[in-house]
């Protein structure tokens, strides 16, 4: 976890490895208080991470149609693929 400070925000910087642990991780800072979010282009524009704080934070999406941390494919796509689903690793 990285936390950078100035006079306007506290930003937070968190890694998680799988959409569940984003799921878990955002709905539990959004009950602390946390009001925004801004996701890596890797989780897509579709994340399970935006429905589980919607209405309690803001959020914004980096954008890639294709990531090529991902194999040139959406967060969305990669990490809802079967393969991921059945070990939860990013590789």
């Amino acid at each position: 976890m990285v936390f950078v400070q100035s006079l306007i925000i506290e930003l937070h910087e968190i890694g998680v490895r799988n959409y569940d642990g984003a799921v878990f991780t955002a709905a539990n800072l959004a009950a602390e208080g946390l009001i925004a979010f801004e996701l890596c282009a890797g989780f897509g524009i579709n994340s399970a991470m935006i429905q589980a704080v919607v209405g309690t934070a803001l959020v914004g999406v980096v954008r890639f149609d294709a990531h090529l941390g991902l194999n040139n494919k959406s967060g969305d796509e990669f990490y809802n693929s079967n393969a991921l689903r059945d070990t939860g690793e990013l590789f």
